[in-house]
């Protein structure tokens, strides 16, 4: 009997060793990137991250105000999309892996800029230039979609569409309206490095290490194509 005890006191530690960590991560809706906790490329590139660095991953929808202050407070241990506005160094960061590119949309022959005071469209879930609206001085409209704020555009009810430019560009062509929508591809109004942040601790950096040597190799190994067809890629090291 005490030898069976002593055989369990030996194996039990090297069972604990392996056993897989469980980590939870926040995300919030965004058209194309994260149409669900389970679907979205955003999605899929942190499953695949966690895949192969070893940890489980529970993906959970949060509202977007409330995001960074989950994350904060330690109710949840990752967070992502996490834009380079809010700060990085906030947080222990993997590589950035996609570029956001903001522009202002409008409707083919019209120019928004002869307008006293333009009516704006969002899509609720994107981060927006801070203030920038407002100093402006238009007016804003919050929608649930890229695609109710072009249909508002084509029907004039906008003048014009602040978006992402490939989640619009898929939904211009979705909707057909090609010819009927414009905007200047030289001049973006905000340009910012999109990344996966952990809390900022001794284990939020253990998890940034792990998932950027992932995001390291699944690039290289070119599985990160699979999963994106767009977006900046980089490979160089963290700084």
């Amino acid at each position: 009997m005490m030898k069976i005890f002593l055989i369990f006191i030996l194996w039990l530690p090297l069972v604990m060793g392996h056993s897989t960590e469980k980590i939870k991560i926040g995300t919030f809706i965004i058209p194309k990137y994260v149409r669900s906790n389970s679907e979205g490329e955003f999605v899929q590139l942190v499953k695949a991250l966690a895949k192969k660095s070893g940890v489980e991953v529970e993906i959970v929808l949060i509202p977007p105000k409330r995001a960074y202050q989950e994350l904060e407070l330690g109710t949840i241990q990752g967070l992502f999309p996490v834009v380079e506005s809010r700060d990085f160094s906030r947080f222990e960061t993997i590589t950035d892996f996609y570029t956001k590119e903001m522009y202002i949309f409008e409707k083919a022959g019209v120019d928004y800029k002869k307008l006293k005071t333009p009516k704006v469209c969002t899509t609720e879930g994107y981060t927006y230039p801070e203030g920038y609206i407002q100093s402006q001085g238009w007016k804003k409209v919050v929608t649930d979609s890229d695609e109710t704020c072009l249909k508002l555009l084509d029907k004039k009810r906008v003048d014009i569409f602040i978006g992402e430019v490939v989640t619009v560009n898929d939904a211009i062509r979705t909707l057909g309206l090609d010819k009927k929508i414009v905007y200047d591809k030289f001049s973006p109004i905000t340009s910012e490095k999109v990344t996966l942040a952990f809390k900022k601790s001794t284990h939020g950096k253990k998890l940034s290490d792990l998932f950027d040597k992932a995001l390291k190799e699944i690039m290289i190994d070119r599985s990160y194509d699979k999963i994106f067809s767009t977006g900046a890629i980089k490979i160089e090291g963290k700084k």
